[in-house]
Parts: C-alpha cells; structure tokens; sequence
C-alpha cells in the first residue's frame, strides 16, 4: 500500500452564502514530465452538511471515468463561515497574516504540487507560501 500526503491547505472567500445544494469536486491526477498527465480519480459531495454545521471531516475513495470506486482514497477537513456568522467559529489562529490591501489585492494560501520549495527542505508544509499564492483583484 503506498501513502501520498500532501497537507494542501486552499482558502478563499465566497461571495455569497453557500448553498446546501452546492457541490465540491477534487480531481486527483498523476503529473508526469514525460508522459501526458492522468486523472487518477475524482471525488465528489454535497455540500449540506458544510452548510449547516459548518465543519466536515471525511475520508472516502475516489471514482474511476466509468464512476467506479477505485482503492485510492481522499481525506479533507472542510471548514466553512458565513459571512453573518451563523455557521462556524473560528479561533484567531487560523487566520493569515495578510499584507495591507492598499492596493486593492487580495491574496489567499495555497499550496500546491507545483510548489518552488519541496517538503524536504525542512519547511513543514501549511507554511511554504513562496511562490504560491494567487492573487486577484477586487
């Protein structure tokens, strides 16, 4: 059995409340330098749960392109708050420190596989924000 963590953190704000008939999908894919890159699996859910209670921990198997479970699976923590503060609590230490925003951007967390800073360099990962983190415009 072979292991892959990854420890992605992605944050970002929702205009608007969410919706319990809202969806998520995380598509896993097999990056390769030489060979074109393949989707390993895709897992999908509902988000009324997030939407009601405001945290999700989960752990299920991703679905092949034939919508067959396959023996790879995904583990997400979600945590959602409304923008009115009926759903969810947050404690100060998750939030960013972000830079002012005398400019007008916006900046989020997010790491990713194409991060310039591998996880063996002695940086824990949630931390690497060099070179990763997108920015948009109000």
């Amino acid at each position: 059995m072979i292991f892959c963590i990854f420890h992605q953190i992605f944050r970002w704000p929702i205009a608007s409340r969410l919706d319990g008939n809202e969806m998520l999908e995380i598509q896993v894919y097999n990056y390769s330098k030489v060979f074109s890159n393949r989707l390993v699996g895709t897992f999908c859910m509902v988000l009324q749960k997030v939407a009601e209670e405001g945290h999700l921990e989960l752990t299920d198997t991703l679905i092949d392109d034939n919508n067959t479970s396959i023996k790879t699976s995904v583990t997400i923590e979600i945590k959602y708050q409304s923008m009115d503060g009926a759903v969810g609590v947050w404690s100060d230490g998750e939030f960013l420190d972000v830079p002012d925003d005398r400019d007008g951007m916006f900046t989020f967390e997010t790491e990713s596989l194409l991060s310039s800073q591998s996880h063996g360099s002695g940086t824990p990962p949630g931390r690497t924000l060099q070179g990763s983190i997108p920015t948009f415009r109000k």
